[in-house]
């Protein structure tokens, strides 16, 4: 009887062990498993962060090319209104030339018309 009961009470302390080591082989298990999905989340996050990097980067690049463009625009835009103002003002001096000139003709005129009717009067008189 006391070898019967000696032998249950190894059987139930192994047992006790076996059951202790399953249990931390569980745990450990479950930690192994536990860091892989952390590992993989971080992975997920790295990426995500990784992705929204690019775009923003896009973003960026999309609204510096937009000012370029612009920036551009406005450039040619002051180049062709310089150069209209200087056509206008290259006709402008065109205009008066002319005019001073048909002036200056106007009084030649005037003044041959004068001195031929002085000569008419003389040869007249």
């Amino acid at each position: 009887e006391e070898e019967a009961r000696r032998k249950a009470t190894e059987a139930k302390r192994k047992a006790k062990e076996e059951a202790s080591l399953v249990e931390e082989l569980e745990r450990q298990k479950e930690a192994e498993e536990a860091k892989r999905m952390l590992e993989s989340k971080k992975k997920s996050e790295e990426k995500v962060r990784r992705k929204a990097a690019e775009a923003a980067a896009a973003v960026e690049a999309k609204r510096k090319a937009k000012e370029e463009k612009a920036r551009l625009k406005a450039a040619k835009a002051e180049r062709k209104a310089k150069e209209e103002a200087h056509l206008a003002e290259e006709l402008q001096r065109q205009k008066e030339a002319e005019e001073a000139k048909s002036i200056l003709e106007s009084k030649k005129r005037a003044e041959e018309e004068k001195a031929r009717l002085e000569a008419a009067e003389a040869a007249a008189a």
